[in-house]
């Protein structure tokens, strides 16, 4: 018994379109692994350069508050320093004033 030739061709023809749908189904399913895992790689990209942004800002007001304190700092002891160079004069002018008051009195 020979099976004619169109079923035969029919045969082939079925067997080639579900090994082409199951191909197609496979590759569908590679591609959307693919763009889930490549979603995943920016969506990590981009937290660590938040990440990375969050730290480099952190720094920066750091180095602007250690500046500050810094400048603070000088000010303070430019001021003390000015504090006791007055009261080292506050003497002098004490006389100056009295000289100035009390005429006479040496």
């Amino acid at each position: 018994m020979t099976q004619d030739p169109l079923s035969e061709i029919r045969r082939v023809e079925r067997s080639v379109s579900l090994a082409t749908a199951e191909a197609t189904s496979e590759a569908a399913t590679a591609v959307d692994e693919a763009r889930r895992s490549a979603d995943q790689l920016v969506a990590d990209a981009g937290a660590r350069g938040l990440a990375t942004a969050a730290q480099r800002y952190k720094e920066g007001l750091e180095r602007a508050r250690a500046e500050a304190d810094k400048i603070l700092a000088d000010g303070d002891e430019k001021v003390a320093a000015l504090r006791r160079q007055a009261e080292a004069q506050l003497s002098d002018a004490v006389d100056v004033v009295m000289a100035m008051v009390l005429p006479g009195e040496d």
